[in-house]
């Protein structure tokens, strides 16, 4: 493999900054707190699994976020995939 070539975890904005905010250092500490596996947080990361109203509750109860600061973060997640998807530079 050349420079650069290596696999890296993807860019969630949602499950970023829940881990920041909340000093989790791996994805393995946020999904324990959020209740689920690490490959159940690992699909909603890759975007496999939807944010589903259950999944919303969950961060809610778990952190105390208020479900329209998720919704929002999770909703420029979209509007950034839909940018890179049409090939335009995002500024993160």
């Amino acid at each position: 493999m050349g420079q650069g070539n290596y696999w890296r975890k993807a860019d969630n904005l949602l499950l970023d900054t829940l881990k920041k905010e909340l000093g989790c250092p791996h994805d393995m500490e946020l999904a324990q707190i959020l209740g689920l596996t690490s490959p159940q947080l690992s699909q909603y990361r890759n975007g496999k699994y939807n944010l589903t109203p259950s999944f919303i509750l969950s961060i809610h109860e778990s952190v105390g976020w208020p479900t329209s600061r998720i919704r929002d973060l999770h909703n420029r997640q979209l509007i950034i995939n839909s940018k890179i998807n049409k090939g335009k530079k995002v500024k993160f």
